[in-house]
């Protein structure tokens, strides 16, 4: 019996000597400032020590293991030694690596994917239904820029276009665009983006990318566009600004332009009842227009959203509010003109609308003002007339109505 015992010592004494064989061991050695994780060999197994914590920030890379696996070789100011077991070290950094290198490639992923998508809107005699069929016959903005020219003429694309697009025209100013954002802190939304507006998806030539200020979960919301003249009577911005409040309260997003008169009254109104809003610029997200709106502008994007489909740099030209007047109305379920001369560009947004399939409604005004020439010549036309915030919210889907309304008034509007 006693020498069954002293036969087993033997084999348990000989089993601990080749552990290591079996589980790969790390020592530290501090070398000046730096740590290095290197194998060690089976005579020096009974003690591991590893990193526990780092007072200063440390540069790491993989390096081959005597196992034939991968390791992080560390390098850095001193840090403290603890004892632990070193194969649970090996899979926590193994695990740590592999999330932030995961994050990083999504990330690298996404700035690669934006700057394609940014490059297209800056290839000159692109325009955006033209890059919308590119994209989605090569599957991606990336991929469109690695098709050969011949392809992209195949798709119908001018010769020199093709070629520009082939020969990565737009990438750079892309990029420039991107670290300006980044520097402003301002977001650049694609198409394909998770945060893209649904609602404006839907419209026949929804913008390649949106720069944004604020939240753009904000885009998403349920949202009533609302806009008028620059030169509004005191009625017309009274009511805008009370129209916008009682709306704001039921919780649709105020959509509007940012300009003079009505559609800063309809800003403020939602502001006013601590409700979301959001402006839709005609120049670059940088130049807000007018000047003396950058108050409200930063206002809005506390809360809301301040967005531009223009580059960063954009002056506010004339040719450019006619495009941004169908981002206005492509964000939301509904467009109310409250007044607007005979010739307005408010009268452009209530025709887009109508192109989008939208719902159009008009405050009625003074028969004897210029300024209520648009709508009351809207209402004969079949809009919508309004005069209190139901009227609105009564024209929408039940499902809608059922997520702005308390479940009493849903019901009676049901």
């Amino acid at each position: 019996m006693t020498q069954l015992f002293c036969h087993l010592s033997l084999l348990l004494n000989f089993l601990l000597v080749l552990r290591p064989c079996f589980l790969p061991s790390y020592y530290q050695a501090r070398d000046g400032g730096a740590v290095a994780r290197t194998c060690s060999s089976p005579q020096k197994a009974k003690r591991r020590r590893s990193v526990a914590e780092s007072s200063g920030r440390r540069r790491c890379h993989e390096a081959p293991l005597c196992s034939g696996g991968r390791r992080l070789a560390c390098k850095g100011p001193p840090v403290s030694l603890a004892l632990i077991n070193p194969a649970e070290a090996l899979t926590e950094r193994r695990c740590s690596s592999l999330v932030a290198r995961n994050a990083e490639k999504t990330l690298g992923e996404e700035n690669e994917n934006v700057t394609y998508w940014l490059g297209l809107t800056r290839v000159d005699g692109l325009g955006i239904r033209g890059a919308h069929k590119l994209v989605e016959r090569f599957g991606s903005a990336g991929a469109v820029y690695g098709a050969p020219a011949a392809a992209l003429e195949s798709c119908g694309l001018a010769g020199h276009v093709a070629r520009a697009i082939s020969s990565q025209a737009g990438l750079k100013e892309a990029e420039l665009q991107m670290e300006a954002a980044a520097k402003a802190q301002y977001q650049i939304v694609t198409y394909e983006s998770d945060a893209y507006p649904p609602l404006l998806k839907q419209i026949a030539d929804p913008p390649l990318v949106l720069y944004a200020q604020g939240d753009v979960k904000t885009l998403s919301g349920h949202a009533l566009a609302m806009v008028g003249t620059r030169r509004p009577s005191a009625y017309g911005s009274s009511v805008a600004h009370r129209l916008a409040r009682d709306l704001a309260e039921r919780r649709l997003v105020i959509v509007s332009g940012l300009a003079r008169g009505i559609d800063s009254a309809c800003h403020r109104g939602a502001l006013e009842a601590k409700g979301k809003t959001v402006a839709v610029l005609g120049s670059g997200l940088d130049v807000i227009y007018p000047r003396e709106h950058k108050r409200l502008a930063q206002e809005i994007a506390q809360s809301g959203a301040v967005i531009s489909e223009f580059p960063l740099g954009t002056s506010p030209s004339p040719e450019n509010f006619p495009i941004r007047n169908r981002t206005i109305s492509g964000l939301a379920l509904g467009v109310v003109i409250v007044e607007a001369a005979e010739y307005s560009g408010s009268l452009i947004t209530a025709r887009l609308a109508l192109e989008q399939n939208r719902e159009v409604f008009a405050v009625p005004g003074n028969i004897t003002s210029a300024q209520s020439f648009g709508p009351n010549h809207l209402i004969k036309q079949g809009a919508k007339l309004v005069d209190q915030w139901i009227d609105v919210i009564e024209e929408f889907p039940a499902s809608v109505r059922v997520q702005l309304l308390p479940p009493a008034e849903a019901s009676e509007q049901g």
